[in-house]
């Protein structure tokens, strides 16, 4: 008996399991590490089930939602959007879930603040609530002058 068929599969994305567990293999997973991932993709298959879900309704605001059923339902992985991410890309990768669209930013500012702000998550790793501050700071800084010296010094 192969470890993933102890992980009990129903609902949409039941039929990805298998795939899924063979890549994280391929890329590096341990077979246990892989088993523990697939349960996280069982557990996210039976939750669009319940909630009357498609795979195409995963947006990020479902994925904080499923990670909070998570952490209320007592499971110790899998409990935050970023935890979910090696799952999240490959249901991308295959077309099962929609991709993140990111708004087309209205102003230069508001590019160059998208810009530091996926370097602050991608780069630097930074959690949300993290990013968030340094971008509220560097918009601050950038339209208030919060740079331009208040007085000159005297000598």
């Amino acid at each position: 008996m192969s470890e993933l068929s102890k992980v009990r599969m129903v609902g949409p994305l039941a039929s990805y399991a298998e795939g899924f567990r063979d890549e994280l293999v391929r890329v590096g997973y341990t077979p246990r590490t892989a088993r523990d991932h697939a349960y996280v993709l069982a557990h996210l298959s039976r939750w669009l089930d319940q909630e009357g879900l498609e795979p195409a309704n995963l947006t990020p605001q479902m994925v904080d939602r499923f990670a909070l059923a998570r952490r209320r339902a007592g499971y110790r992985r899998g409990l935050t959007a970023r935890s979910l991410r090696a799952l999240l890309g490959y249901l991308r990768e295959v077309g099962a879930v929609p991709p993140v669209t990111h708004p087309v930013p209205d102003s230069a500012l508001e590019a160059l603040l998208g810009g530091y702000r996926r370097y602050l998550f991608d780069e630097r790793r930074l959690a949300p609530p993290t990013v968030r501050l340094d971008e509220d700071f560097a918009r601050r800084f950038l339209t208030e002058g919060a740079w331009a010296p208040t007085s000159t010094p005297t000598g």
